[in-house]
């Protein structure tokens, strides 16, 4: 949910950006500039989430030290309540983070304008038709782009959950065989050879009766 919210949250940034590079920089149309925001963001900026992320984590970690586990990503629950306080912190850290990255992907966009148009005019070109250059532009590349997005996002952002969960399994089976094992184990020890010499007799007197 909180990619959904970031993602949402990013394409009313490429809207405004994308209007207004388009009538400052003389270079391109607002179609281009659009497309050139969702290519961008969905590759490079993608890198630059991860790096963003994984700085202001540990820098977190340094300054707030036990405070910083409201910020773990993807870790939500504690005593087995969903913990509302923890989500948006999480997510108003997200927001920081694309926030961020579509600041250096704009400076970027300026930067390099010249080049960028010229590649995403070439891009483009052969979808002339204005009606289908739309279509391509805000439809087509937006979903095949930010479905990417989400999936390479979601890997990294619930990466720590998981394994968290997958050391807890380990560490619970492991103590539940060596619980179980050592139980088995004393019960075998107590057992006395009394235990067993009555057991026998048992067996013993048992099988007259069921011969007669």
């Amino acid at each position: 949910s909180k990619q959904l919210i970031g993602a949402g949250w990013i394409h009313i940034l490429n809207l405004l950006c994308a209007e207004l590079l388009g009538s400052q920089m003389g270079q391109g149309d607002e179609c281009e500039w659009y497309w050139l925001n969702i290519i961008l963001d969905t590759t490079l900026g993608v890198l630059i989430e991860y790096l963003l992320l994984r700085v202001l984590t540990d820098a977190l970690n340094t300054v707030l030290e036990e405070g910083a586990q409201d910020f773990r990503t993807g870790s939500y629950w504690r005593g087995g309540e969903f913990q509302v306080i923890m989500y948006a912190k999480q997510l108003g850290l997200w927001l920081v983070i694309v926030t961020f990255m579509k600041l250096f992907m704009v400076i970027l966009m300026i930067l390099l304008a010249k080049p960028l148009t010229i590649a995403a005019g070439v891009c483009l070109k052969p979808f002339m038709d204005p009606l289908l250059k739309l279509l391509v532009v805000m439809i087509a590349t937006p979903i095949i782009m930010n479905a990417f997005q989400l999936w390479v996002t979601d890997n990294f952002i619930k990466k720590r959950e998981y394994a968290d969960q997958g050391d807890n399994f380990s560490r619970g089976s492991v103590t539940s065989l060596l619980v179980g094992d050592g139980t088995r184990a004393s019960q075998s020890s107590q057992s006395s050879p009394l235990d067993a010499v009555s057991g026998s007799n048992s067996e013993m007197a048992a099988a007259p009766a069921e011969i007669q």
